[in-house]
């Protein structure tokens, strides 16, 4: 069984490592792609487990309110130009909550799934079930990604209860 608290703390750890910020937000800004489904992809390779596109898009559904949410209080905080306002630092730990409740949300839905060994890409089954067409820019992208991650493996790898 996976854990939201293991998700967390795996996805604070490697966010901050290296290029994978700036890779995940250019993704999410030209793809519209979910940071934290990125980070799950990331989160399940390294536990071995593959997703479908059907169980992408039920996770998907499943977060379509709360991604709402969170796309509604970025938007008004990157309005803010001075990072170190009041409101600026307000909108972004509410946003960061959000963000936290989002991947307890997906933990759940994941703990109901059955899963497959690792069979292939979750990062592509992922953009693919986003409707999105794998030009070679995106999967080189995709893999650019899941290769920052990749070393991080060892520090990070996820036990399960599967």
């Amino acid at each position: 069984m996976l854990q939201a608290e293991q998700f967390w703390r795996y996805s604070l750890r490697v966010y901050g490592a290296s290029d994978v910020k700036q890779l995940c937000l250019s993704l999410q800004d030209q793809h519209g792609l979910n940071v934290n489904m990125l980070l799950l992809c990331g989160f399940l390779h390294q536990a071995d487990i593959s997703l479908s596109v059907k169980q992408f898009e039920s996770l998907n559904a499943g977060m379509s309110q709360l991604n709402a949410q969170t796309k509604a209080l970025r938007s008004e905080r990157q309005k803010i130009t001075d990072k170190s306002a009041v409101a600026y630092k307000s909108l972004l730990a509410q946003e960061l909550s959000l963000e936290q409740r989002q991947q307890h949300c997906l933990i759940e839905q994941l703990n109901g799934f059955s899963f497959e060994q690792h069979m292939g890409s979750n990062f592509e089954v992922y953009a693919q079930s986003s409707g999105l067409l794998l030009s070679q820019a995106l999967q080189t992208s995709l893999l650019s990604l899941q290769k920052l991650l990749s070393p991080l493996e060892d520090q990070n790898r996820v036990p399960t209860d599967t």
